[in-house]
């Protein structure tokens, strides 16, 4: 239990300061549904994500492989499924509610580590 309040607080305590220090805040209730949207970008990510590796078989293990690994099936899904929820968030154009689903990734991450890879 320890284990797991310390993997999500660091994320907690950078929302709080976020909204803290926000002069024009937005209305929790639009925070909160950006920090659930970070759901939504899991599950496009997780849609990009499974065609793409299919094609992994086609490199050799070696450093093209890490490459392709490392940018074709991480990070250019996860960022252009942000890049969507954050689109979807572009009425307020505030950086409160980017923040606030980029946090629930990071929850997520934490999360899948301490469960799955000890």
């Amino acid at each position: 239990m320890i284990l797991f309040l310390s993997s999500i607080a660091p994320a907690v305590l950078i929302m709080l300061l976020i909204y803290q220090h926000d002069i024009k805040k937005e209305p929790l209730k639009m925070l909160l549904k950006a920090f659930f949207g970070g759901l939504l970008s899991i599950i496009i990510a997780l849609g990009i994500v499974q065609p793409i590796d299919e094609l992994t078989r086609f490199f050799s293990s070696g450093l093209l492989r890490s490459f392709y690994d490392a940018f074709c099936c991480a990070a250019i899904p996860e960022e252009f499924a942000k890049w969507i929820n954050c689109m979807f968030f572009q009425s307020t154009q505030n950086i409160a509610c980017e923040a606030f689903v980029i946090n629930f990734l990071g929850i997520t991450n934490n999360i899948n580590c301490i469960c799955f890879h000890k």
